[in-house]
């Protein structure tokens, strides 16, 4: 009962300060009354059952009553985004859900429903069973429920499920019985940890099984001390690793002898900085290795930089947040230093800045974000002047009638400097009713967009306004006009509800789907068909292509602008399973990669098909979901994951056509011999290499290319002769890859017989905002394999790369010399 009353009191507070910040914002704001009742399978109500309210993103827990009962107050007239989740165990974890512009009602009802258990296991490297290994997820969910004023209601199993026990073992018991898209984040504080989420924990089949092994390796270590100038311990300093903004995980603090450890990093070059009050930071490269040495530092005494922010008349602002945002290229301090906020007079003094510059970032409501300024410290105030935001009202009536409009949609539009596409803000947008609107825009894009959108009208797009315009005024008149318009129904002609529909138009938004399931972007349209399996979008700009996405199955097709009434059937999911085989060995924990072969066209609307899996202890894999088509599915080697991406490249790929509601089979690897070799840097190039971040690749030379005179006669004959066949389109070729080791060393399993092309790419390591991979050394050349099976092994031995840039080298004196050498073509891919 204590602990009930404490989760009570807490989620009380946080609705109280929830409640105060919008207050702050504006006191226009109107609540109604809520209540939920949570009722078990036999209607009965059900107490001390946890509901999580969240609203805008602000999150806080209550139980139920002993009438199985939560009240609270929430926002009315739709000016927010209200969630409910329900997790007990044992019981379907539910949300329950209302966007902005939908009406939240009075009261309503959660029936819960027996869950299904779905978990798995957590090994070592070594194969032991791993205990404290924490379980996080994220679902997505095609069939939902309506509730009164448009919320949805539909399984919600996120955020923490569970911790691995002695055994390895972890397990929830609130899954759904259908079909789910679950995606797992697994860490541990010794091991090397999942920085964001994916599908390693299993499809939802492997999953059920509960016997679904995930291996986590044991990660390195980063210690060392921090003390000051005279040599006395720093207590509570941070420690970040990380080459651009740090992650918290990748963040401790050093005890009160000045000591810290950050565990669970992998090897490589990577940066350590250091902050603490009343100091200067320090940051320092490192090439993180099992016998790296303590990496210690010691601390200078901080400088000040006052900073003084004024609006445009001269006049100080108060409360204007300030906080560091780049130093020495990198992100580090955004995440480790404290923020401040200016007084009464505009002014704010950072005490513990570094002695050469940094970007900070200065931002206040009424006011466009400074963003990215260099300051360094100096005995004057840095005078900065805050340009007032951009305030965009209007009108919005009906063309013909000159009526109001009761309610439509503003959506945001944003226009990036260099780019003349325009990026539409779905998941920001805005209602406006009785034929007004104002919207308020603080950041110093290179322009914005107003778009409004009413059912039953066209869209209406403002001008591009630019973000010192101040305040403008904008007047629409939007005309009727449907916009499209269907049914959707499954394989044996039966509607179906709870459908995604998705919409593309040429160079807006392109539908990406993974794993047979959507992946929404923020300019994407996407709706839901309702219990009778009908929909309707919006209007769109251009002629569009649709996706449709249900568990009943999957639909693509273009139309046109006008296009209405339209009918759209289904097709069945098919099914990719298949097996890899090293030798005569399967092999598990391999991710697997099955990708659509889509022919581009130019300026229509895109879609991108794509699915992962892993192999189990069998060496299994199985794709589901799958739409008909040619694909290729291959193996996917990972390299360069510096933290700021990732690279990955297929190999042993196997080109596999599916047809609708089949399943189809393949295998990967199995037959051919291994090869091996070992990469080198010139003794020139003193720079430490990072060999992760290389990749070696084979290419299967199918053909010798003919001379330019025979390409250029045969175009000529082409272009003469309408009787002249085109060319073949080209042939699937074989391709291979991998990574490198620590030392350089590669291997690749399996290859068939062949001609084929060993191209190496090895990239420089980004730091700081550098997301792009430069090219470091490459080589090309060509390699033959001959017949053989896979105990067999080619030792390629060792090869010298070629630099991409002069290399400098120390001559006599001291001064710096270069030394040039070529640099090969790269191989189209």
């Amino acid at each position: 009962m204590r602990s009930c009353l404490s989760v009570y009191k807490i989620g009380l507070l946080i609705l109280i300060c929830w409640v105060s910040a919008l207050g702050a914002v504006g006191s226009a704001q109107s609540f109604k009354f809520l209540e939920v009742k949570v009722l078990d399978p036999d209607g009965k109500p059900m107490p001390n059952v946890n509901v999580n309210i969240s609203l805008d993103g602000m999150a806080f827990p209550m139980p139920t009553d002993d009438k199985g009962t939560v009240s609270l107050n929430v926002p009315g007239e739709g000016g927010s985004r209200v969630k409910l989740s329900v997790l007990h165990d044992g019981f379907l974890a539910q949300g329950a859900s209302w966007d902005k512009g939908e009406s939240v009602p009075d009261k309503f009802e959660i029936p819960m429903k027996k869950g299904v258990p779905i978990g798995g296991i957590v090994h070592d490297e070594d194969g032991k069973p791993l205990a404290g290994v924490k379980i996080e997820g994220i679902m997505t969910y095609d069939n939902s429920s309506q509730l009164p004023g448009k919320g949805q209601l539909l399984p919600d199993l996120s955020g923490e499920l569970d911790t691995t026990d002695k055994e390895g073992r972890w397990r929830v018991n609130s899954a759904p019985e259908e079909s789910a898209n679950l995606q797992l984040r697994f860490t541990h504080p010794e091991y090397v940890s999942d920085q964001g989420y994916g599908f390693r924990g299993g499809t939802w089949e492997e999953l059920r099984t509960l016997e679904k092994i995930v291996i986590m390796q044991k990660g390195m270590g980063v210690s060392g001390t921090v003390v000051d100038s005279a040599g006395q311990p720093v207590p509570n300093a941070k420690v970040g690793l990380g080459r651009d903004y740090v992650n918290n995980d990748m963040i401790v603090k050093t005890d009160n002898e000045g000591k810290y450890r950050i565990n669970n990093v992998e090897a490589g070059e990577n940066l350590l900085t250091v902050f603490a009050n009343q100091f200067a930071p320090d940051m320092r490269t490192i090439t993180i290795s099992r016998d790296l040495e303590p990496v210690d530092f010691k601390l200078k005494p901080g400088h000040k930089v006052i900073f003084k922010v004024v609006d445009p008349d001269g006049k100080p602002i108060p409360g204007v947040g300030i906080a560091a945002d780049t130093w020495r290229n990198c992100r580090a301090l955004m995440s480790m230093a404290s923020r401040g906020s200016t007084d009464a007079e505009g002014m704010w003094t950072w005490e513990h800045a570094p002695a050469d510059e940094v970007q900070s970032d200065m931002f206040c409501r009424g006011y466009m974000s400074v963003r990215g300024q260099n300051f360094a410290p100096q005995e004057e105030p840095h005078v900065i002047t805050m340009p007032r935001a951009l305030k965009v009202s209007g009108t919005v009536v009906d063309a013909e009638t000159g009526e109001p409009l009761k309610q439509f949609q503003v959506i945001e539009g944003l226009r990036f400097k260099g780019n003349d596409r325009d990026y539409w803000q779905r998941h920001n947008d805005h209602f406006g009713k009785d034929g007004k609107f104002s919207k308020e825009f603080g950041e110093p894009y290179e322009g914005y967009l107003v778009r409004i959108e009413a059912e039953g009208y066209r869209p209406a797009i403002s001008r591009l306004i630019k973000s010192d315009e101040g305040e403008v005024t904008l007047d629409f008149k939007v005309e009727k006009g449907a916009g499209p318009t269907g049914i959707v129904k499954s394989p044996d002609g039966k509607p179906v509800a709870g459908a995604e529909v998705l919409m593309a138009t040429a160079g807006n938004n392109q539908l990406y789907i993974s794993s047979g399931r959507s992946q929404r972007q923020s300019d994407t349209v996407q709706v839901t068909t309702d219990a009778n399996g009908k929909f309707s979008l919006p209007f769109p700009d251009a002629d569009f292509k649709l996706i449709c996405l249900s568990d009943a199955g999957w639909s693509e097709i273009d139309s046109k602008v006008d296009s209405n009434n339209l009918e759209i059937t289904l097709q069945p999911w098919a099914k990719v399973t298949g097996k890899y085989m090293r030798g005569e060995k399967p092999v598990s924990n391999q991710q697997v990669s099955l990708n659509y072969q889509m022919a581009y066209e130019q300026n229509r609307p895109q879609s991108y098909w794509w699915y992962g899996a892993q192999t189990d202890a069998e060496g299994k894999f199985v794709f589901d979901r799958v739409r008909a088509g040619d694909y290729q599915a291959a193996l996917r080697i990972d390299y360069a994951n510096t933290g700021n991406g990732s690279m990955s490249s297929n190999s042993h790929a196997v080109p596999v056509k599916v047809e609708a509601g089949d399943t189809a089979s393949v295998q990967l690897g199995g037959k051919g011999r291994n090869i091996k070799g070992q990469m080198t840097v010139p003794e020139a190039y003193q720079k430490t290499v990072s060999w992760k971040m290389g990749a070696v690749q084979l290419y299967e030379q199918t053909h010798v290319a003919p001379s330019m005179f025979h390409a250029i006669g045969q175009a000529i004959a082409n272009a003469t002769s309408p009787t002249t066949p085109q060319p073949a389109q080209p042939q699937f070729r074989r391709s291979y890859a991998a990574a490198f080791d620590e030392d350089g060393n590669f291997e690749i399993f399996d290859v068939e017989p062949g001609n084929y092309q060993l191209t190496v790419t090895l990239y420089e390591l980004p730091t700081g905002q550098n997301y792009n991979w430069n090219n470091l050394a490459t080589l090309n050349k060509q390699i033959t394999i001959p017949e053989g099976s896979a105990d067999e092994i080619d030792d390629l031995g060792k090869s010298e790369l070629k630099m991409t840039n002069p290399i400098p080298t120390q001559a006599a004196g001291g001064v710096s010399v270069f030394q040039v050498t070529p640099t090969l073509p790269q191989p189209a891919k």
